[in-house]
């Protein structure tokens, strides 16, 4: 949430308050476009106050360890997982690469890389992935472990 505030001259001071960084320019766009039908000897300034961050605090995770992580891959058969199905057990919920969770999913992509390489020096065998879709759409892999 934000403010953008149109001063015209010295008397005229108009606030109006914004959900996103599209509705401050949108309104900017709207302000110079009226320029020159605003009246004789006025001229239009245009602020903005930031547009307020949601906080990271709000959507901190409490990422599980490398050995739960382990524990929870070994358990299914095959060794057989997805980053999404991983996300869901240990979060509730999933996320992408992109937006606000965007640290988080390289965070957990990372783990999930070394667990996957000590299951392989352990269990003296390889990782593979498959590219599968869901609904036509969505494209995810599937992590499939194969022994030597």
């Amino acid at each position: 949430m934000g403010k953008v505030r149109v001063t015209l001259g010295k008397d005229f001071v108009f606030e109006y308050e914004v959900d996103t960084l599209e509705d401050a320019l949108r309104f900017f766009d709207h302000v110079y476009s009226r320029k020159g039908h605003i009246g004789k000897g006025y001229t239009a300034r245009a602020e903005r106050e930031p547009i307020e961050k949601p906080q990271r605090e709000l959507h901190k995770l409490k990422f599980p360890s490398k050995k739960e992580i382990k524990n929870y891959i070994l358990g299914k058969p095959d060794f057989e997982h997805t980053s999404r199905e991983i996300q869901e057990h240990f979060f509730g919920f999933t996320f992408t690469s992109r937006g606000e969770y965007k640290r988080d999913f390289l965070r957990l992509a990372e783990l999930l890389r070394q667990v996957r390489r000590e299951i392989a020096q352990e269990h003296d065998g390889i990782w593979y992935e498959e590219w599968h879709y869901r609904d036509g759409k969505d494209k995810y892999k599937v992590f499939k472990f194969v022994r030597r």
